[in-house]
């Protein structure tokens, strides 16, 4: 529909000789819903002034971690191994689509979802997420039980320990990340309105 849109606006610029440029700097996808009723989807323009802030830092340094948590926690051999590489799988994609998101300023309307709190919600699921999945893959592989798997879990225990390492890092990231959302999310909401004290 945008193109379409955008292919007329062309071909009238041309019809006048107003040369236009080809180059695009903003997309609107409104699916057809009236006011109220449905998602409105719009791109604005690449922010990368977002990757100039601390949440934007904190954003990169999730993934970043994630992959090498991906790459430590891997191959998952055992129980909390699979579990640990499920935190970093899921944690990873959300958090590569929300930077994606961030980056070319995605926005999406939906009637009575409050981006930032539900982004909050988010961070802080994946920062409980972490605590347990870096508890267990550091406990497990340095206890006396996990001798039991022999050769084969003396082989993976020191990468296992260095997954929950960084999984201890993730922790942090999203840690933080929940606090500037939490901030976030206090300044953009309304004030109170001011209570009067009734007078007798």
């Amino acid at each position: 529909m945008a193109g379409r849109e955008h292919a007329l606006h062309m071909q009238h610029a041309a019809a006048n000789n107003h040369p236009q440029s080809a180059r695009m700097t903003s997309i609107n996808l409104k699916p057809e819903f009236t006011e109220g009723q449905g998602p409105v989807v719009t791109f604005t323009k690449l922010n990368v002034e977002y990757f100039r802030t601390i949440p934007g830092w904190l954003k990169l340094a999730q993934l970043l971690i994630g992959v090498i948590c991906l790459g430590c926690g891997s191959p998952a051999l055992f129980g909390f191994a699979r579990f640990y590489i499920f935190v970093a799988s899921v944690s990873f994609i959300c958090t590569a689509l929300l930077t994606l998101a961030k980056l070319f300023s995605i926005t999406i309307s939906i009637p009575k979802v409050e981006w930032t709190f539900a982004e909050m919600i988010y961070t802080l699921v994946c920062c409980c997420l972490w605590v347990l999945a870096a508890v267990l893959e550091l406990a497990i592989p340095t206890s006396n039980s996990f001798r039991i798997y022999g050769l084969l879990g003396e082989q993976f225990r020191n990468q296992y320990v260095v997954a929950g390492i960084f999984g201890l890092f993730q922790m942090i990231t999203y840690g933080a990340g929940t606090f500037f959302l939490f901030v976030e999310w206090q300044a953009s909401r309304p004030a109170p309105a001011p209570t009067s004290i009734p007078q007798s």
